[in-house]
Formats: structure tokens, sequence, C-alpha cells
């Protein structure tokens, strides 16, 4: 036991001394990247000290549920931060191994579709055993936190009053009027006070870079019990809008390794105040049928022990955080930001009964 401790921290010494010499020695920074020590490669992501300690606890409760690298460790580089490290998924490649691979082949028939679809159901294996009402959420981080540490900083008055100056337009045909002070507010309120609610066990950051089709999970840092409605939302947008066109714009490093993505960014078309705004069928057959085999079904098992009104006020409230409290929508490009306020603003307002009646307004988008 203290020899495995004692080499253990010997390839931890190791793996900081390389990870810093390629962060600070290079002169780039690279915060994201791989690594060779001892004939092994591994995989770095280098963050603030405490998220590295809570992305670990994360790591602890996902790899009891889901498919996870065999080995993942956590050193410091400076006072301030560190790096998470795991050993390199040989499946991940150029182009290769991860759902935005399978978005970016510019054909999406049946292997494309018998690929996500494995995905689905694996998910809602997961899902299925871990669903259960708790008050709990790991991913706090990507929501309440964010009140203070984003919406309140980002949207000033002025901004408010800026918006909702602007006349009604058409959103790939659905018109949108912005009341964006109304919204703000009542997204604030919300997340006020812990909710007992249905939840799941996930890292509730299911994006299409974090998704391996071997399968496997990457990205742990909100790992353990959330809100199945947080999960959902942070989906739904990624797929409507942000993996496939804003994360493009807004956050293209992430795409280092799988820049194929770049080639089918989606396309806005801004037309006397009116848009219209390209969803890929490849992403809509992938949200139609989490809806089917997940949501839906969860969403009637919740049914057999309560009446569950709440879960569209939860749905618009997880999403409204995803669209304005992921990038600063006040800094986006002004066709960009009447984008994202459209689409918070159209699915603030929207009344639907159950989740399968957002596979119509998916279909039309």
């Amino acid at each position: 036991m203290f020899y495995w401790i004692y080499m253990q921290n010997k390839l931890n010494e190791k793996l900081s001394d390389r990870v810093s010499h390629l962060y600070f020695g290079s002169g780039e920074e690279k915060t994201k990247g791989e690594v060779l020590v001892d004939g092994v490669k591994y995989y770095y992501k280098i963050q603030g000290w405490d998220l590295c300690k809570k992305e670990m606890s994360g790591y602890g409760f996902i790899k009891k549920y889901y498919p996870v690298p065999e080995f993942l460790t956590i050193v410091r580089i400076d006072d301030i931060k560190g790096a998470v490290i795991s050993i390199y998924d040989e499946t991940i490649g150029e182009n290769k191994g991860l759902l935005v691979d399978i978005f970016s082949r510019g054909v999406f028939t049946g292997d494309e579709k018998e690929e996500v679809l494995k995905i689905i159901d694996f998910y809602s294996l997961v899902f299925e055993k871990t669903f259960t009402k708790s008050m709990h959420s790991a991913s706090d981080i990507f929501f309440i936190d964010r009140i203070k540490t984003r919406i309140e900083r980002f949207y000033d008055e002025f901004f408010i009053k800026k918006t909702e100056e602007i006349k009604n337009f058409n959103l790939n045909g659905f018109n949108v009027k912005l009341e964006t002070g109304k919204v703000l507010s009542d997204i604030k309120e919300f997340f006020k006070d812990k909710k007992e609610t249905w939840c799941i066990i996930s890292q509730c950051d299911p994006n299409d870079l974090n998704i391996g089709t071997k399968p496997i999970i990457f990205d742990y840092l909100a790992g353990g019990t959330n809100p199945l409605m947080a999960e959902f939302a942070t989906l739904f947008w990624y797929s409507i809008a942000q993996g496939q066109y804003l994360s493009l714009k807004y956050n293209k490093e992430s795409f280092h390794g799988h820049e194929r993505m770049f080639s089918f960014q989606s396309e806005l078309v801004v037309n006397n105040g009116d848009m219209s705004f390209y969803v890929a069928d490849s992403r809509k057959y992938f949200l139609i049928g989490y809806i089917n085999k997940i949501v839906q079904p969860l969403y009637e098992k919740a049914l057999e022990e309560d009446n569950w009104v709440s879960w569209y006020d939860e749905f618009k409230n997880y999403l409204a955080m995803k669209i304005i409290g992921v990038f600063d929508v006040s800094k986006m490009e002004q066709s960009d930001m009447l984008l994202s306020l459209g689409f918070l603003q159209f699915f603030y307002d929207l009344k639907v009964k159950e989740p399968n009646d957002l596979i119509r307004i998916i279909e039309k988008l």
C-alpha cells in the first residue's frame, strides 16, 4: 500500500513538472493537451485548484455509473492553478471518437443514426436506475452560482432597456417580443431557493465534446445527483444552437482536434429584422430521440408518484441559464444576441403540457 502511494506521488510529480513546462514554458499557456510520461500518453486540462478538487470528487461519483478513463488524478502547477490528468483514450483522435465527430461527417444515415441511438440508450439505462427525488444538485456551479457570478454582472439596466426597445421580430417563423427584464427577474426568483425535484446521476454537461462514441464520458465538474431538467436543458440548447453555431464562434479553442465541425457551422440569416436559423437534421434526430426514449418515459414514471406540473418551469429556467449564463450575450454580435434572446423569450413564454410536445416545436425549427 505504501509503495503504491509512493509510486503514485512520484508519477504525480512527473506529471506536474511536465504539464507546468508545457503551460508556462511554451509561451502559449495551453490549457488542454496531451503529454507523454514514462511512455504513457495522458490528457490534461488546466483550471483553478478548487475546480480540480471538485472535478476529482465528481469523477469518483460518476465512475460508479458511467464508463470513464481508467485513471484520473489532479496535480498543482502553481499556487492558484492545477491540472486534471487522465490516461489518454486512444479511441479519441483527429476528428474521431466524440459525438461532435458524428455530427461533422457531412452525412447522417443508418450508421450515424445507430451510433447516436446507442448513446441515448446508454444514458437511458443510467437515468432509469438513478431516477429519484432530491433537493441536492451537484450542478449548482452551472446554475445557482452563476446568478451572481454571471447574470448580475453581465446584464445591467442599460442592456435590459436596449433590448426591450427592439421591435417584434420573427425567429424561424415564431413571433418574438423581448421582455428581458421580466425574464431575468423570474430567473433570479426561480433560483433563489432550493427545491426538491426529480433527479438523476449525471455530469450535467452533456455536450458533443464530453461524450465519446465508445461510449465514454468526460468532464466531471458537476458529477453527482442533478435535476433531470438541468441535464435535459443543457443538451437541448447545445443541440439547438450552441454546439453547431455559438461555441464555434465564441469558444473556438474547445474544438481542438475536432476542427472539421467548423465546416458545418449553422447559418443565421437576417432579413429586414427577421431571423432564420438552421438547425441540422442530425441534431433534431438526436434531440427528438432523447425526448422519446429518456425524458418522456421518466416524466410518465414521475407522474405515477406525483403530479409533476413544475417540469416545464424547471426546464425553461435551466434552459435560460444555458442561453445567457455560458457566454455574455450582451457582448455578442447583434444578430447572435438577438438569436439567443429570441430563443430565450420564445421558450420562456411557451406553454406545453408534457415533454413530447416539444417535438413539434423542434420539427418546425
